[in-house]
């Protein structure tokens, strides 16, 4: 229990400084809207940011990622210390930014912080309920990798997978296996870029409308998460992070195209959203280019129009080149490891222009009839994408959903009649015109590229590669939120009537669809129960009044027992849901591997040959407290090969994985306890399989057991 009450302390604690950190550093006069977002954003990318740098130096461990949170919290409180001592000034008073507001404003901030307390408390309670890993390809690669990030093993070396994609997701994923070396928490993870993304919801209502986003923006929140679309990506994979740093640095650069400036706080933001984009998707990439492309467009056509200049003279050339420093630590360093095992930051696909190669690899054109919607539509006799289309965003989304976003056109409607009218746009009306049009080109653009990627196809995955444009489904529904929002809430007496006419809508609208198909009630992410949500309420009056005391200090200790209490509390709960579910899953190892070569024990042959290397140790008397496994053929179960405390780090050795530079960090046999496995047909053919010809030339090789289509080998 300590080890875990450590972790989730220092995680805590991690979370409140960075909001500390960002008032203390950011806008003298910051709203809640840009607090709760900056802080957000900068807490996210700066623990990806420590994690990345240990895992691809020295290797990932609690301690060290402790010491890396204590160095970068410490670093800041020296930078403060002497910023103070150079100013002679005292501390900033606080109620320095401005809290007037309506009543109503208040209420519905009040309500939609204890909607996302209750919401994240009984999500942190389901998460600890089970340790089966689900989610969209959780098990193929995105949690593989995160058992050999957290076992330290570096990214520079041997893939775990043959999936060769950025996996930024899985180095956050590591944080959350690090307490117990377990799957318990992992889902747990995704609750940061759920945050994230709310708060990107609630910054961009705030710029498009000009009303307050923690008021208004949460409704629109739940509105979308009930969506099943949503609801599928709150499981661990890449697909809720890629939507949050997606939605991130498109909050972040329409703000920067409204207010035509850019301060400090918001190019260390876009340095950190903009690294944790790249590292979720190759097409995280693609995505960079396409906000900051369509934002840059916006930004010159109002300079042009306007002639209005753009402002950042108070953004030294220091900060700049530290928000890119802070990129290429928030995740793009997978580019360079791409680039430098590989031979192209897109790995596994290429980069060619005008007939130029510029990275070798697999092009865009070469792949987009595998599995793609171009596939749908070139082989099927009679296909109607459109048609298809719809009859699966209804499953999907919601036919209602897709009627609904044609509000959307509202804005740019009146726009043109004002324009024809000879009348100018105000602030609020040109905000909105901006983010309809830039969201209408980001859909399109993402739309575009999505038809021809490998995997894409509709039919072949039921539907559910819509995922993979669910940024755009976000921009869609915020593009109609924001359209009808302003009239809803234009005079006093029909502000109100919103207020309570939108919160009673989205939570029963939320309420009722909040259950996943085929999903255990009890781990359901982010549902809202009558538990969760007096627990989010006591959080929130406990966390309220403490920061309501006078004296400082004061306020720090209420603030640091209410953390400590929390901290108590489900470490207890976690580590006896651990407890039991680990001895459970051991006893079942147990006679699994004393019937290793029974039939009917219910496991395929990758299991098997997992259990057949346990029975070999045991036959042995051996003792391995990890292992180093080598899958030579195509092995989309990773998690097959791992004990239930994972102990073992499984690596991918074939295809461009099998070459002698990346072999040299991790060669079989030069620890204890390396296996490697292959498969029989392979081992029979002409060829044979390369890893095990070299090692058996080096009589480094020896067979210790057969599983159905396999064969173990022990290296020496």
């Amino acid at each position: 229990m300590r080890r875990m009450a450590l972790w989730l302390a220092a995680t805590i604690a991690h979370c409140g400084l960075t909001v500390f950190w960002v008032r203390t550093f950011g806008a003298r006069r910051m709203d809640q809207d840009d607090l709760a977002f900056h802080s957000a954003v900068i807490g996210l990318g700066s623990l990806q940011a420590i994690l990345h740098v240990a895992a691809f130096s020295v290797g990932l461990s609690l301690g060290r990622g402790l010491a890396g949170l204590a160095v970068v919290h410490l670093a800041a409180a020296v930078v403060l210390a002497v910023r103070r001592r150079r100013a002679r000034v005292a501390p900033p008073r606080r109620g320095e930014t401005p809290l007037a507001a309506a009543l109503e404003t208040r209420a519905l901030s009040a309500a939609g912080g204890i909607v996302v307390a209750a919401l994240a408390v009984q999500w942190a309670l389901a998460s600890a309920s089970s340790l089966r890993v689900t989610g969209a390809d959780a098990a193929h690669y995105h949690v593989p990798y995160a058992v050999n990030i957290a076992l330290g093993a570096n990214p520079f070396g041997l893939p775990a997978t043959p999936h060769l994609y950025p996996m930024g997701t899985s180095v956050l994923a590591a944080w959350f296996i690090l307490p117990f070396r377990d799957p318990l928490l992992v889902d747990l993870a995704n609750l940061l870029p759920f945050l994230l993304a709310w708060t990107a919801i609630l910054r961009i209502v705030r710029d498009a409308t000009g009303r307050s986003g923690t008021a208004w923006g949460p409704w629109l929140a739940l509105g979308l998460f009930a969506v099943p679309l949503f609801r599928h990506s709150l499981l661990v994979s890449a697909d809720l992070f890629y939507a949050s740093a997606f939605l991130a640095i498109n909050a972040l650069l329409l703000g920067v195209a409204v207010r035509m400036r850019m301060n400090r706080v918001d190019v260390i933001s876009l340095g950190l959203a903009a690294g944790m984009l790249v590292s979720t998707k190759v097409t995280g990439i693609f995505s960079a280019v396409a906000l900051a492309a369509v934002y840059g467009a916006a930004v010159l056509v109002r300079t042009r129009l306007e002639r209005r200049r753009f402002e950042w003279r108070g953004v030294p050339v220091a900060t700049v080149a530290a928000a890119a420093a802070l990129a290429v630590a928030a995740g793009g360093v997978w580019l360079i490891r791409n680039w430098w095992n590989f031979g192209s930051p897109l790995a596994p696909s290429g980069l060619a222009f005008l007939g130029l190669e510029i990275f070798p690899g697999e092009k865009y054109g070469e792949t987009r009839y595998y599995l793609s919607v171009l596939k749908d539509v070139r082989d099927t006799p009679g296909y109607s994408l459109a048609s298809r289309a719809w009859y699966w965003a209804g499953i999907w989304i919601g036919r209602w959903f897709v009627v609904a976003g044609l509000l959307a056109l509202v804005p740019v409607a009146g726009a043109v009649a004002a324009r024809l009218r000879g009348r100018s746009l105000d602030d609020a009306q040109r905000a909105r015109l901006i983010f309809t049009v830039a969201s209408a080109a980001l859909i399109a653009a993402h739309l575009v590229l999505l038809v021809g990627v490998p995997w894409s196809s509709l039919e072949w995955t039921d539907g559910f590669a819509l995922r993979y444009a669910l940024p755009c489904v976000t921009l869609y529904g915020l593009a109609a939120f924001a359209a009808v929002l302003p009239g809803l809430t234009g005079s006093r007496r029909l502000r109100s009537g919103a207020a309570v006419a939108v919160v009673a809508l989205s939570v029963g609208w939320y309420v009722a669809h909040q259950a996943v198909p085929a999903g255990a009630p009890e781990e359901t992410l982010a549902r809202l129960t009558p538990a969760g949500v007096a627990l989010g309420l006591a959080v929130c009056a406990a966390g309220y009044g403490a920061t309501r005391l006078r004296w400082r200090p004061i306020t720090w200790a209420a603030a640091a027992l209410v953390a400590a209490a929390a901290v108590a509390a489900y470490s207890a709960h976690a580590t006896r849901s651990d407890t039991r579910l680990v001895r459970s899953a051991e006893a079942e190892l147990d006679r699994l591997v004393a019937c290793s070569t029974c039939d009917g024990i219910g496991v395929g042959d990758r299991r098997r040959a997992y259990l057949a290397l346990l029975a070999y140790e045991r036959t042995r008397g051996a003792a391995c407290p990890g292992r180093r496994v080598f899958t030579t053929s195509r092995w989309d179960t990773p998690l097959d090969l791992q004990s239930v405390r994972v102990e073992n780090q499984v690596f991918d050795v074939r295809g461009q994985a099998f070459a002698p530079r990346l072999l040299e960090r991790d060669r079989p046999g030069t620890r204890a306890c390396d296996y490697v496995i292959a498969a029989r047909a392979a081992l029979d053919t002409t060829n044979g399989v390369p890893l095990v010809r070299m090692l058996q030339e080096q009589r480094r090789l020896e067979s210790v057991a057969e599983a159905g289509a396999y064969v173990v080998f022990a290296a020496r």
